[in-house]
């Protein structure tokens, strides 16, 4: 009897089991889906996500469309939607399984990847104009989607994002990519398609850490360092940690004989608590010296803050944080003597966690030093900054930090290169796939209309030129294929900026290595379905990530119309050399395809700049350029009898004034190159419209 029972219960806790299992099944969906969001128009989508049982039914509702599937055994599932026009409606995507997700404001359009470095990340906020565009920013049929600058030693499967789907709007957009923004606008104000802009970019970062691991193998000079990140799930934090055991330890080294705070006589740091502070003087915080009148007016080198607390009754054994608002410009932030924090840029609000360990009965004490390159210093934020709560987020209690702080000068800097920048490890964004893995990888099942690529700079150095080009056309070509695999057949339009000019003018010609690069870039552009534009003209000297980005963004969106809006009337490039150049005895005669409404030259006084001749020795010369006709111009040199190169725009920020009349600078160019190398063959080189 007592067996049957036993086994009765048993069946009935299974059953019980089972049941609570049914009712949390759930369908996940990837987080690229959501609410406002543009699914790509006229494509096969994929709508996939995973069930947390196999075998359980999922239904997908969209447009009058139904699909039925159901979790395969791994708990994965996906249905193909039917090419779907836009028509100006918004929908509601519903999935059902045992629970039911729904997103409102879904809308068919065209979707676009914003990816590369700096001059693609730059936010329309700081770019040339922006605050004013910002006013007219409010397009409801421009979806936003910012991808986090995540990093990530294997292929990850769902895209991180802040905020998710965003309509444009003036504060949205002020975040967001520039180039992206005002490409989309004219887009849309064009064709009326809604777009969607997918930003994944990164500053500072080089192509190699765009490739995927599949790819990269093939190149021999990485195949043993991709394959040892594949195996090293902590290579990062081995990196890092490698990095500042050299690196920081000379940094400190350096600050160590230059402030009197990290080798006071008596053996005690001034981060140390109870020091002697009879000679410090007093600043309410936060304060900020910039003033005329103040002690401290602009003074630039290391100033040391403290004051002491007692904690709360409310706050004991707990874990804190200590908030402080904005300082400039770099902090070392500790409590009772033991480090909590340090960040390394001005106008970023500190907020540091301290483990109740740090804390002790009575007075306690936080001590900041902080060093000031000039303008502005001390705490920039507000007195509501400035506190100390419980670690618990729900916690709202605040103990107020404002009010005076002692503080004691540690050492001027009467020249800001007697201390170099801190040394931040960067590799994250420079080493093979990193940010492929987090930021490409789990958008390929995402049908897209194609991308938009501004990079290049990290990776300007001597002979790298060609290496870039071979990293460069497989990137493209690699890109294509992981969303071919997902069901995108045809060759994803992509379109790039060449790179800018950097630098000082050449007063003589030379060689150079942005060159060079823009020159692989340039024979990048003939793959199929690629286009570039020239941004030669927007350069800015020394900074090397100009402002005008409302020209990247109408440039590319030229070639854009030409390439997917079947505008094919459009002028969408400035003048590229027709080869071969046509000799005749001094002189040079150059004809030039795409010269729109005819060629022009930007120079202020009318002649022409950046034209260089060669003789056999191949020593170049500057020339004297003359527009001849709607498309020629005639270069020549008094002292060169039979010159046999030339040479337009070739520097690292060369003088470049020849253009078309409908705005677009011409393409630089050499005709001495040796080293050309064609696009891949498995790429059909593009048809260019005359």
């Amino acid at each position: 009897m007592k067996t049957h029972i036993t086994n009765f219960l048993i069946i009935l806790l299974l059953l019980f089991v089972f049941s609570l299992t049914e009712a949390h099944a759930e369908i996940i969906l990837p987080k690229i889906f959501g609410d406002n969001m543009v699914l790509q128009r006229d494509k096969k989508v994929i709508i996939w996500g995973r069930a947390t049982t196999k075998g359980e039914k999922v239904v997908v509702r969209i447009a009058g469309q139904t699909h039925r599937t159901r979790a395969e055994v791994d708990s994965t599932w996906r249905v193909e939607l039917k090419p779907t026009p836009f028509n100006g409606e918004n929908y509601i995507l519903e999935i059902n399984g045992e629970n039911k997700i729904s997103f409102r404001n879904v809308i068919f359009g065209d979707i676009w990847v914003c990816s590369g470095q700096n001059n693609m990340d730059m936010p329309l906020s700081k770019s040339e104009n922006g605050q004013r565009e910002l006013l007219k920013a409010e397009f409801p049929m421009i979806r936003l989607f910012t991808m986090k600058r995540k990093y990530s030693t294997k292929p990850q499967q769902d895209a991180e994002s802040e905020n998710g789907w965003q309509f444009c709007d003036i504060e949205t957009a002020s975040h967001f990519s520039a180039v992206g923004y005002y490409f989309a606008k004219d887009i849309f104000s064009q064709t009326r398609v809604p777009i969607g802009l997918i930003q994944a970019t990164h500053n500072g970062s080089k192509i190699e850490s765009w490739l995927s691991a599949d790819v990269l193998r093939t190149f021999p000079e990485l195949k043993e360092k991709v394959e040892t990140i594949e195996s090293h799930p902590n290579y990062l934090a081995e990196k890092k940690q490698e990095f500042e055991d050299i690196n920081v330890k000379k940094w400190f080294d350096r600050l160590e004989s230059l402030d009197e705070g990290f080798r006071d006589s008596a053996g005690a740091g001034w981060e140390s608590p109870g020091l002697n502070t009879k000679d410090w003087s007093e600043m309410y915080q936060p304060h900020v010296w910039s003033a005329k009148g103040h002690e401290l007016a602009d003074y630039s080198g290391s100033v040391w803050f403290r004051k002491k607390f007692v904690v709360p009754p409310f706050f004991k054994n707990r874990d804190l944080v200590l908030s402080m608002g904005a300082l400039h410009d770099y902090d070392f932030t500790y409590i009772n003597g033991k480090k909590v924090g340090q960040t390394y840029i001005a106008e970023t609000n500190r907020q540091y966690r301290i483990p109740k360990e740090y804390l002790k009965e009575g007075e306690n004490e936080v001590v900041v030093f902080s060093i000031h390159f000039g303008g502005e210093g001390g705490f920039s934020g507000i007195a509501d900054q400035m506190y100390i709560r419980s670690a618990d987020k729900e916690d709202p209690i605040r103990y107020s930090l404002a009010g005076n702080w002692k503080f004691k000068v540690g050492f001027q800097l009467l020249d800001s290169k007697n201390i170099p920048t801190y040394p931040v490890f960067r590799g994250e964004r420079n080493e093979p796939t990193l940010l492929y893995n987090a930021m490409i990888a789990p958008l390929h099942k995402f049908a897209i209309r194609g991308f938009l690529w501004s990079q290049g700079e990290a990776n300007v150095g001597m002979g790298k030129s060609r290496q870039y080009q071979a990293y460069f056309q497989t990137l493209i070509q690699d890109w294509r294929e992981k969303w071919q695999q997902a069901g995108v057949i045809e060759d994803l339009p992509f379109l790039f900026a060449q790179l800018s000019g950097y630098g000082k003018i050449s007063k003589t010609p030379s060689e150079s290595m942005w060159a060079e690069l823009r020159e692989v870039q340039a024979v990048t552009s003939k793959m199929k379905n690629v286009a570039m534009i020239s941004t030669l003209d927007l350069s800015e000297g020394e900074n090397m990530f100009f402002k005008n980005k409302h020209e990247v963004g109408r440039r590319m969106a030229s070639q854009a119309l030409r390439l997917c809006y079947e505008r094919k009337n459009t002028i969408f490039t400035g003048p590229i050399l027709e080869s071969p150049p046509i000799f005749e005895g001094n002189k040079v005669k150059l004809t030039f395809k795409m010269a729109g409404n005819g060629l022009i030259t930007k120079q202020q006084h009318g002649f022409l700049e950046g034209f260089a001749v060669a003789e056999e020795n191949g020593k170049f010369q500057w020339a004297k350029a003359e527009i001849t006709g709607y498309n020629t111009v005639v270069v020549s040199h008094p002292e060169m009898k039979n010159p046999v190169y030339v040479r337009y725009a070739w520097g690292d920020n060369p003088a470049a004034s020849l253009s078309n009349k409908d705005g677009f600078p011409a393409q630089p160019f050499r005709t001495d190159n040796k080293y050309y190398i064609p696009p891949p063959a498995s790429s059909a080189t593009a048809p260019v419209d005359e």
